[in-house]
């Protein structure tokens, strides 16, 4: 996973330049010009970088049909947790949703399932509070009891933790078929029947739109 190096003031810097005008174009140079909060040539290519991985703008630096989205305040909750199921890796996003866990568990997670060094786990770490915190109206982020649940269930497991002896949630696998996306997955008898549900939910919004295949191992 890429560190996310694009500040908060530049986020929403750039938000409002784009609700002032919708025609700008953000290229580095002119985020360098344009952007107050922006004030090197690095952080303007970073900020551009991330605007184009998280789909907001296009190669020119104009908005994309999502970033007409980012900058509506009515749809900007739900993009923003668009972009987190999209740039942070799913194992760990139940772990940083919880505001229960403590932040070095929370970079320990980043660094284990991000394989970032601990500068950038932090970074991405502010980045993702940031998103979290605008996700709080959107009617795409699960239930927060389910995240919770899920988050705590992964703590009580070691999910971060490789060299847990607890019992093992049960693991996805993947497959193509006929275009469409399986997940086939084998539940070991030594897990909790009470912490399945949770799992499912977890993995299910990993993979929204896949057919499922579930057993249990001999």
């Amino acid at each position: 996973m890429k560190v996310i190096m694009i500040s908060k003031a530049a986020w929403e810097d750039i938000r409002k330049k784009f609700q002032d005008d919708p025609g700008f174009r953000a290229t580095s140079h002119d985020l360098l010009a344009e952007i107050k909060s922006i004030e090197s040539n690095n952080t303007a290519q970073r900020s551009a970088s991330c605007l184009k991985d998280f789909g907001i703008i296009d190669s020119t630096g104009k908005l994309t049909k999502r970033g007409q989205r980012w900058i509506d305040n009515q749809a900007y909750p739900d993009v923003c947790w668009e972009i987190i199921n999209e740039a942070f890796p799913s194992e760990a996003i139940p772990v940083l949703s919880d505001a229960k866990i403590g932040r070095q568990e929370k970079l320990e997670c980043l660094q284990e399932f991000g394989g970032f060094k601990e500068d950038g786990a932090r970074k991405t770490l502010r980045f993702f509070n940031m998103l979290a915190d605008a996700t709080e109206k959107s009617a795409l982020k699960p239930d927060r009891q389910n995240i919770a649940k899920q988050a705590n269930e992964n703590k009580t497991s070691n999910t971060c933790n490789p060299t847990s002896t607890a019992s093992t949630p049960p693991a996805p696998s993947t497959s193509q078929k006929q275009g469409k996306q399986e997940v086939s997955m084998v539940v070991d008898p030594s897990f909790p029947p009470e912490n399945l549900t949770a799992t499912l939910e977890a993995i299910s919004l990993a993979f929204p739109n896949a057919k499922f295949e579930i057993s249990m191992k001999a």
